[in-house]
């Protein structure tokens, strides 16, 4: 039960609030870790006169998907379809992104494909969903089917892509993403090249993962950087590579900084 109390995870509750502090108040529960106690004052809310608004739906989405508590999310979702925010994309984009958090993937897609416009985060929502259950073939379809509506892919995009190959640990298809991501532009991307650095090493290709890492501007690499690289050296038993440490005080990276 909410808390009816000050000073606790859930606010005193005021029945004269407007729908903006309500919204405020379930939006700071679940930014700060609360969704339970967000989905709870949500419940509260609903016996007021005021309706939920395209800004309510995405916080209590986003909580469901923090529980990945199914029951919750079709709730949620019923409630959405009574709205008249059920084609929002924003709100569509949460569902589809809780749906996926909860381990249902059709449900995922049906959301999908029910959406009359989509935006680059609703396509990775969906791609994610895909990758995280190693749906390669699913996956590839998408991301066709996405360049032909001609939404451009980011880094995001390319980082799922990643996750998804390093599932099955197939190099070949790492080393298609990689360019695939030099295609669209995201050469310089840190992160992407620091997933590359321990992709390539995971897959068995300690020469890709130390050209990827020599590539990243030497006063870009994070301590994420070197720490992959490292890790890359340690897997091929590299001692020498691995103990000469060195080399990263020369280039201005604090030793005590790279283990972590």
């Amino acid at each position: 039960m909410v808390r009816h109390y000050c000073g606790g995870v859930t606010p005193c509750i005021n029945r004269s609030w407007t729908l903006f502090t309500w919204n405020s108040k379930i939006r700071y529960l679940v930014n700060q870790g609360h969704a339970h106690d967000a989905l709870l004052l949500f419940r509260h809310m609903k016996r007021t006169a005021l309706t939920p608004n395209n800004s309510t739906f995405p916080f209590l989405l986003k909580a469901c998907a923090t529980l990945s508590h199914l029951l919750n999310s079709k709730i949620i979702h019923a409630h959405v379809l009574k709205s008249r925010f059920q084609s929002n994309i924003y709100v569509q984009t949460a569902m589809v992104d809780m749906y996926v958090k909860c381990g249902q993937l059709e449900d995922a897609h049906n959301v999908f494909v029910e959406m009359p416009v989509r935006d680059i985060a609703s396509w990775n929502a969906m791609l994610l969903g895909f990758a995280q259950s190693g749906f390669l073939d699913r996956l590839s379809y998408l991301l066709r089917q996405m360049r032909l509506s001609g939404i451009r892919p980011d880094s995001i995009t390319v980082l799922l892509l990643i996750d998804a190959i390093l599932r099955v640990r197939s190099l070949t298809f790492l080393g298609a993403v990689h360019s695939f991501g030099i295609r669209i532009g995201i050469r310089d991307d840190l992160t992407v090249a620091n997933t590359l650095v321990a992709g390539y090493a995971k897959c068995g290709d300690l020469g890709s993962a130390e050209t990827v890492f020599d590539e990243i501007d030497a006063g870009q690499r994070s301590v994420v950087s070197w720490n992959s690289m490292i890790a890359a050296y340690a897997k091929f038993e590299k001692c020498g590579e691995y103990s000469s440490l060195y080399v990263f005080q020369r280039r201005g990276c604090s030793i005590g900084k790279i283990f972590v």
